[in-house]
């Protein structure tokens, strides 16, 4: 199904916030290539410490989960209310803010308050703080509605999307789209019970899978 990640359909005014670069000794193998059932119970239950091959570096060495608490402390630097909105599509992202994310697309975060419409987007790549930037959204029509995300409640973890993937012939459109770039999309919007994981293909502007962050399911 082709569509457009909810951040892209706006343009953001945006200054840059002065950000510490923090270090995380981890790694993270990421999914098997083989093909395996999909139910709803097998992606709560697939561990991610013991998924293999190592994919190439790309800054999610770290998972998504993994990643928050470096930007949750810079954006507590920001505002102590600031509040988790989603995960954002990195190379969306670079485009939006206009900068240069290279190799290391990595993770973005993205906060808010309860009163305000300012934004941080925080990225994170390899367990490192890289950037935070200060945005007021300029919308072109409704705002869209989107729920806060507390990430103690998210069971699903981006390894997890990436093995769904898989398991659901990933290896194979990759092996036809050769340029297509993987993204990653976490958030909760309203008339959805619980958040949403979307899998991107930037590239070709394409979600690729959609799963229930909270019960595996796909939606």
């Amino acid at each position: 199904m082709s569509s457009t990640p909810a951040s892209t359909s706006r343009r953001l005014l945006t200054n840059s916030v002065p950000a510490l670069a923090i270090s995380v000794g981890l790694a993270l193998l990421l999914p098997s290539c083989g093909l395996r059932d999909t139910s709803p119970s097998l992606l709560l239950d697939r561990p991610t410490a013991t998924l293999s091959p190592v994919l190439p570096d790309d800054g999610r060495q770290l998972t998504a989960k993994q990643s928050y608490p470096v930007a949750q402390e810079e954006a507590a630097r920001w505002y102590d209310d600031a509040t988790l909105y989603a995960i954002v599509p990195s190379y969306d992202m670079a485009e939006n803010l206009h900068v240069d994310f290279g190799d290391e697309p990595g993770w973005v975060f993205k906060f808010g308050r309860p009163e305000g419409r300012l934004e941080l987007f925080v990225h994170v790549a390899g367990g490192h703080l890289l950037s935070a930037t200060q945005a007021h959204p300029v919308y072109f029509d409704t705002p869209p509605e989107y729920f806060p995300i507390h990430i103690e409640d998210i069971a699903i973890d981006s390894p997890q999307v990436l093995a769904a993937f898989v398991d659901n012939g990933g290896l194979q459109y990759l092996a036809e789209h050769p340029n297509a770039r993987l993204d990653y999309e976490l958030s909760h919007s309203a008339g959805a019970t619980n958040p949403v994981w979307t899998l991107w293909d930037h590239t070709a502007g394409v979600a690729l899978l959609r799963v229930d962050a909270v019960t595996g399911e796909e939606v």
